[in-house]
């Protein structure tokens, strides 16, 4: 859907901000901005997610052609969970003070003219908007990922879908403090767990762990890795060492959504940080995890995350589809000021929290 704003001097007539929109550049979307959820949008604000109960079923047996028996497969087995989408909204006034000094003359000004200066005005607002709702987004998106929807406002639970779905996320203990700890056999193991708790797909490509930086060096520089970083290099010069320095050593991950450090063992699970710290209204920090746990993230399984979004609360929207953001703008009040808003609905969600995995650390 693309952004558009109401015209200021001609509410009749929209202005269409997307290309603008879109160029803003934000830190935050390691989780929502890299095809983890498939969003998907709705035309009303309260939603029912049906979620798949059955595992992929049984083995049946040998059947008689002549006395005409069957076996019967299970039948699926869904629980549906009705929530309302929540809503965010962020509003700013510009005020005829935003002009003063930069317009000589406004009124001397063509309309074209007049709609560009305030045009650029409010995208500048549209931008730094953007930027804390872009943030809620992450923080969402973040914590559905470990089965709860918080609000960013103060992390309170929204929408807890491990309780709505009476299941128990499964858990982990990475033991760095074991003399008999193999990390990539740990890793092998569970990855095996999560795989055979799976109803949503056959395969798991890749299992992240988010870390914390100093539980990823533990972790990287931990006994049981040093023999496989000599193993593959001993005998095979050049080759060997890159094989072991791609497989076996941390490195440094640049993205548009921050930096963050990647651990991967070479068999479908890696050891990652999560790049950004998210800051509440009150100026407080919130770090996606602490050091001594962790929490796992599936990538390339299809319909694990999911993500709803609801349309704009008017009525020209009634019964649209809708929209992750929508950006809006009334006509000049009172010939002093005009609001710009910012609005969003959506929830994030997963439809098998529980394969969401606790993992501490003990090192």
């Amino acid at each position: 859907m693309a952004q558009t704003i109401v015209n200021p001097l001609n509410s009749s007539r929209f202005i269409d901000v997307t290309e603008s929109f879109e160029t803003v550049a934000c830190p935050y979307g390691a989780f929502s901005k890299t095809g983890l959820y498939t969003v998907e949008p709705v035309t009303q604000r309260t939603v029912i997610a049906d979620v798949t109960m059955t595992d992929y079923g049984k083995m049946s047996g040998f059947n008689s052609v002549r006395e005409r028996d069957a076996d019967r497969t299970a039948k699926t087995v869904q629980k549906a969970v009705t929530f309302a989408i929540p809503h965010m909204k962020l509003v700013e006034s510009i005020t005829y003070e935003n002009f003063e000094g930069r317009v000589a003359n406004f009124n001397g000004l063509t309309d074209a003219e007049r709609a560009i200066t305030i045009n650029d005005e409010t995208l500048d607002r549209l931008e730094r908007m953007s930027l804390t709702m872009t943030q809620n987004h992450e923080y969402m998106a973040v914590e559905a990922a470990k089965g709860v929807l918080r609000d960013p406002r103060d992390g309170t639970a929204y929408l807890d879908m491990v309780a709505n779905l009476g299941v128990v996320r499964l858990t982990e203990t990475l033991n760095l403090t074991s003399p008999t700890l193999d990390i990539l056999a740990w890793a092998v193991a569970l990855k095996t767990k999560i795989q055979r708790a799976n109803k949503v797909s056959p395969v798991v490509p890749v299992v992240d762990i988010v870390v914390t930086n100093a539980d990823l060096q533990a972790i990287s520089t931990h006994a049981s890795i040093a023999p496989l970083r000599a193993n593959l290099i001993t005998g095979t010069g050049r080759a060997g060492l890159a094989l072991a320095q791609d497989l076996l050593y941390s490195e440094t991950s640049l993205t548009a959504h921050g930096v963050s450090q990647v651990f991967d063992l070479g068999n479908g699970v890696r050891f990652i940080t999560y790049p950004n710290v998210f800051t509440r209204q009150d100026g407080t920090n919130v770090e996606v995890t602490v050091d001594g746990k962790g929490f796992t993230v599936l990538r390339g399984v299809r319909g694990l995350y999911k993500a709803v979004a609801a349309p704009a609360p008017y009525f020209s929207q009634l019964g649209a589809k809708g929209s992750e953001t929508y950006a809006w703008r009334t006509p000049i009040q009172h010939d002093q000021h005009f609001e710009v808003g910012l609005e969003s609905s959506v929830a994030y969600y997963m439809t098998q929290p529980e394969l969401s995995v606790d993992v501490t650390i003990t090192k």
